[in-house]
């Protein structure tokens, strides 16, 4: 629900779907976010030093991502998640507030 409406329906899995996922990578600096942001399927960039929270697109393919960034600057370790259940409602409802002090904003801070 968003302000009185029904913003989206469907089983959890297929929500997490259509949402995205995020990758976290520690690369080699210096890291060139302006760069970052022009690769195919991925949605926004976060920069914190030498780690990355690249959020992608629901159709990119993760590895080609990875495939990419790695042609520019050297990939040291990452992970990959699909998006939270958190997240996914924030994404939803629109409010960027996540609860339970886990907040992954796109200025790369993160409460934990």
């Amino acid at each position: 629900m968003r302000d009185g409406s029904l913003a989206m329906a469907g089983e959890v899995d297929s929500l997490r779907a259509k949402a995205g996922s995020t990758v976290e990578a520690t690369v080699e600096p210096p890291v060139d976010a302006d760069r970052i942001r022009d690769i195919d399927g991925v949605s926004d960039v976060a920069v914190n030093g030498a780690t990355l929270r690249l959020s992608c697109t629901p159709d990119a393919e993760k590895v080609n991502v990875l495939n990419r960034l790695d042609t520019f600057t050297t990939v040291r370790e990452f992970e990959s998640a699909g998006s939270s259940l958190e997240s996914l409602f924030g994404a939803i409802t629109g409010d960027d507030a996540v609860p339970n002090g886990d907040d992954r904003s796109v200025d790369g801070a993160e409460g934990e």
